[in-house]
């Protein structure tokens, strides 16, 4: 049901036309942004241009799957053992200097951190978010995908510095994604 209501209510998910009328939805975001503290309007405000991008199949399939296969920074975890499975000596040292590093920052961000800030998502705040895939059920800020990204990309960025910028391409990716999803304010992903 709340999945035939989004269609209804936010067509532009599944890349169709929008059957509200236009200047409604604008008041109607307005109403919305004006009852946010200043700081919090600009962040729904940049979280809703980005959010409201085109969402057409493709690109909801790709930016669903960078999230999907970054979470917890699996992705990370599973270039070190490719890397290591290649070149043993090198992708050892890679897992020793990355990996405890790297699930200590994604275990700091997603138990204590989000507990104690408490903001909720921008799909429980903002009216006419578009949310792709399933909703996530935990708090919002700081944004737990962002953090294991960048965190991912610096670590190994150390180790191998001529991927660098690959890297980071790959975390800027992931972050994009969370607020393309519905996911994440842009708060949550610059913190």
């Amino acid at each position: 049901m709340a999945e035939a209501a989004q269609e209804i209510l936010n067509p532009e998910q599944q890349g169709a036309p929008a059957v509200a009328e236009q200047t409604q939805r604008e008041y109607l975001r307005r109403a919305v942004l004006k009852h946010l503290k200043p700081l919090d309007a600009v962040d729904a405000a940049v979280f809703l241009r980005i959010n409201h991008l085109p969402h057409t199949r493709l690109l909801n399939s790709f930016f669903y799957a960078i999230t999907l296969i970054f979470t917890g920074g699996a992705a990370w975890y599973a270039l070190m053992g490719a890397v290591t499975l290649r070149n043993r000596q090198f992708g050892w040292r890679l897992v020793r200097e990355a990996a405890l590093p790297l699930a200590l920052a994604t275990w700091l961000v997603e138990y204590p951190i989000k507990w104690y800030f408490r903001r909720k998502r921008p799909f429980i705040t903002i009216i006419q978010a578009i949310v792709i895939g399933k909703k996530p059920n935990s708090w919002s800020f700081p944004s737990g995908h962002s953090a294991t990204a960048f965190a991912g990309a610096w670590l190994l960025s150390r180790a191998w510095p001529q991927r660098r910028a690959w890297l980071y391409t790959i975390a800027n990716l992931v972050g994009f994604s969370r607020m393309y999803l519905g996911d994440h304010y842009p708060g949550d992903v610059v913190t």
